[in-house]
C-alpha cells in the first residue's frame, strides 16, 4: 500500500522543475493531487505524468500574490477533493540579476511570489487545515 494513499496533496508552482516533481513524487505515493500556477495552459504536462499514476488530478490557475485568489484556490481544492492534506508552496521566480543591476519593481515581484506568496498561501491552507487539527505545509525557498 502507498504512504500518501487517500491523502489529498496541493502543489504551487507545480508547471516543471521541483514543483511537476514534488507532484509526480506525491502521486507515486498514492496521494490525490491538487496542482497550481499562474497559468493553467503550462500544468498540462504535469497533469499527464500525475494521472499515469492512477490518482485524481486536478489543474487550477492561482495567482500567489493574490489573496483573494489564494484562498478561492484552497477552498475549491478543499470542495473538489473532500479536504485538504498536505500544502507545497513551491510558486517562485528568480531574479537573476546584481543589485546594482535590479530595479526596485524587480525586486518587489520576485519578494511577493517568493515571500509573500508563501505567507498568503500558509494562511488560506490553515484555514482549511485548522478545523481539521490535521495538515502539513511545506514551503520550498526560491531565494
Amino acid at each position: 500500500m502507498s504512504t500518501l494513499q487517500g491523502k489529498i496533496a496541493l502543489v504551487t508552482g507545480a508547471s516543471r522543475g521541483i514543483g511537476q516533481g514534488i507532484a509526480v513524487s506525491l502521486a507515486k505515493a498514492g496521494a490525490d493531487v491538487a496542482l497550481a500556477d499562474i497559468s493553467l495552459d503550462v500544468l498540462e504536462e504535469t497533469k499527464k505524468l500525475v494521472e499515469s499514476e492512477g490518482v485524481k488530478v486536478k489543474a487550477y490557475q492561482v495567482n500567489v500574490t493574490e489573496y483573494e485568489t489564494v484562498s478561492t484556490l484552497v477552498k475549491a481544492v478543499a470542495a473538489d477533493f473532500g479536504t485538504l492534506d498536505i500544502a507545497v508552496n513551491n510558486a517562485g521566480v528568480l531574479g537573476i540579476h546584481k543589485v546594482i543591476d535590479m530595479t526596485p519593481d524587480q525586486w518587489d515581484r520576485i519578494f511577493d511570489v517568493n515571500a509573500k506568496g508563501v505567507f498568503l498561501c500558509s494562511k488560506a491552507e490553515l484555514e482549511v487545515m485548522l478545523p481539521n487539527k490535521s495538515g502539513r505545509i511545506i514551503n520550498v525557498s526560491q531565494f
